[in-house]
């Protein structure tokens, strides 16, 4: 008899177990559903808060050492009524700092950027204009490439 009770005390106690491992992953899992996390760090505006102008604003666009950003990726950046759309090997380019190319995959006659890199541009050289300007404005940043979207942010910048 008491070789019973203890299996039936062994028994509840695997099927408490049986449920709190669940029930646990689901409160840690449930969360991720309900918060959707972004891409981060890929292209992101700096000096957001109190800039006299648009050149003080730093548009930083980042690769990793795992992964690769193909050449004709576009980067489309917005602020209030103003757009501005160019490809990812404008944007390398115009920011005049050192890059590795490799062949992409999918097309020998395509690169992609890869490496620890990141490259900088102002508002003011991708072409932005102070004029017709709020103290206080939306900055918008997309990258798509083949019609997906990559990375997408989106940030106020207070300017003076």
């Amino acid at each position: 008899m008491a070789i019973l009770k203890s299996i039936g005390k062994n028994l509840r106690q695997l099927d408490l177990r049986f449920y709190i491992v669940p029930i646990i992953s689901l409160l840690l899992i449930v969360p991720l559903l309900f918060f959707k996390p972004q891409i981060t760090g890929f292209a992101v505006a700096d000096n957001l808060f109190s800039n006299p102008d648009l050149s003080s604003v730093n548009l930083t666009l980042s690769i990793s050492e795992t992964e690769v950003l193909p050449q004709n990726a576009q980067i489309i950046v917005k602020l209030g009524s103003q757009e501005k759309q160019l490809t990812a090997q404008q944007f390398i380019e115009l920011s005049g700092q050192s890059y590795e190319k490799t062949p992409l995959l999918n097309n020998r006659n395509s690169y992609g950027y890869i490496g620890s890199h990141k490259y900088y541009l102002t508002l003011d050289k991708l072409g932005f204009e102070q004029k017709n300007l709020k103290p206080s404005m939306l900055l918008e940043v997309a990258v798509t490439y083949n019609g997906k979207i990559l990375m997408q942010s989106s940030s106020i910048v207070r300017l003076a």
